[in-house]
């Protein structure tokens, strides 16, 4: 006889918690990378407007337009890991 009342099931459920801890660990890097880009974009954007030099500002749009790319894309190429 089983020591179980009638009508009940008994379910055995296994918390991975590791793996919860390293997908959180994960989340947080990659919002911290997103996050350390969208502040180099705009004090980039900041650097072009205060500085009167031709040569820098003709540098710092393509990298503004990079690193937004770059932002852009990052959760995507991510998002199978």
């Amino acid at each position: 006889m089983s020591s179980q009342p009638t009508g009940v099931s008994v379910f055995l459920c296994y918390v991975d918690f590791e793996s919860m801890d390293i997908e959180a660990q994960q989340r947080k890097r990659r919002d911290n990378i997103i996050s350390s880009l969208n502040l180099a974009i705009d004090a980039l954007d900041l650097a072009g407007g205060i500085v009167d030099i031709i040569p820098a500002k003709a540098v710092f749009g393509p990298v503004g337009v990079l690193l937004t790319m770059i932002r852009v894309g990052f959760p995507l190429a991510n998002a199978d890991r």
